[in-house]
């Protein structure tokens, strides 16, 4: 759970700033000890379009206050 809010925010602020994120698949592909990668598909509701991504990569970290997103790989969508 911590995971998927640390990926919400990040959308949702930084990549898509002001949008609502209504969906998020995520499947773990490779995991570390100090880190983990997912594969992302989501839908993101903004400026009244609902915008359809996929094969985005997310690798996160477990730090003291819950989950921090290090690095992002974009994938496709449908804007």
């Amino acid at each position: 759970r911590g995971i998927e809010i640390a990926i919400r925010r990040l959308l949702e602020q930084d990549h898509f700033a002001g949008g609502s994120l209504q969906e998020l698949l995520l499947a773990e592909v490779e995991s570390g000890a100090a880190s983990a990668t997912y594969l992302g598909e989501f839908a993101i509701q903004r400026s009244g379009r609902l915008i359809r991504c996929e094969e985005w990569r997310f690798t996160v970290q477990r730090t003291r206050e819950g989950w921090a997103v290090l690095k992002t790989e974009r994938g496709r969508c449908n804007d």
